[in-house]
Formats: structure tokens, sequence, C-alpha cells
């Protein structure tokens, strides 16, 4: 169990604001690590942004990181053991996100399209697991490859 994870999702379709996506998160992040109460520490929660369209699935295994999209999905997360941080700091991701003046803005009436109320959404419990075992095989030993002619 690693904590209590709260997520906010939203668009982004201004194409400066697709361009200074990763640029305004990493600002973000600086500015929640300032808002929160004193005494709290970036090591008591995890802030994560996935910019879905621009890297977000393929993080920096992206292909062809030089091909803008139009809009990207943008999908905040936070985890915490304490579930009332959790919810903070992703209010406060998502909130900054939506009002940051990144450079080169044109438009001040929000960066970020929220597609539901309320924005920022329990969904559960999270655990990291993994699987990690050393054993000598052939590459294909493990796996069963049938082929079938169709039709």
């Amino acid at each position: 169990w690693t904590g209590h994870r709260f997520q906010a999702l939203g668009g982004i379709r201004c194409p400066r604001g697709v361009v200074e996506a990763k640029a305004s998160a990493e600002a973000i992040r600086e500015m929640v690590t300032r808002l929160l109460p004193s005494g709290v520490t970036d090591a008591e929660y995890r802030l994560n942004f996935r910019f879905l369209g621009l890297d977000g699935a393929m993080l920096a295994g992206e292909p062809f990181p030089e091909n803008l999209p139009n809009e990207i999905f943008v999908l905040i997360e936070t985890l915490s053991e304490d579930k009332a941080l959790a919810a903070r700091v992703c209010a406060l991701a998502r909130y900054n996100l939506l009002h940051y003046f990144y450079p080169g803005i044109v438009a001040t009436g929000g960066n970020l399209a929220l597609g539901s109320v309320p924005t920022e959404v329990y969904v559960g419990d999270a655990y990291e697991w993994s699987v990690y075992h050393l054993m000598r095989s052939e590459p294909m030993e493990h796996f069963t490859v049938e082929t079938r002619v169709m039709g």
C-alpha cells in the first residue's frame, strides 16, 4: 500500500499551453510545495502529471517528440498516506495549472478544460508491486506460439 490516490482530469488546447505543458508542471510542482502548510514536505506526497498526446503514455520513450499535437489530455495524480493531504495537493496542482501564466500566454480565462465536477476525484487506495525472478531459460521457452490460417 502506497497511499490514497486523487486525480484531476482536463485538456489543454492552446498551442502555447501545449508547448509549455512540461515546464508549467515543474513550476506548479514548486508552487504546491510553497503553498502547503509549514512543515509539510514533498516526501509526504507524490504529485504526477501525465500529458497524454504529448508523451503521457510513452514518457521518455516517445519516438517523435518533435510532433506536437493540437491538444493534450492532462492527468494530475497525487498519492499520500494522508488522504486529506493527497486531496489538497491535487486541488492545488489543478487550480494552479488552470490559472498558470506560462510564457506567451494569450487568453487568461483558464488553461485547462475540465470535464467534470468535482474536479478532484478520490480513486481509492494505491498499491505498488513487482515480480522479480531470475532464472535461466531460452527466449521463448515460457511462451506458446500458435499460428492459425483464417478463412
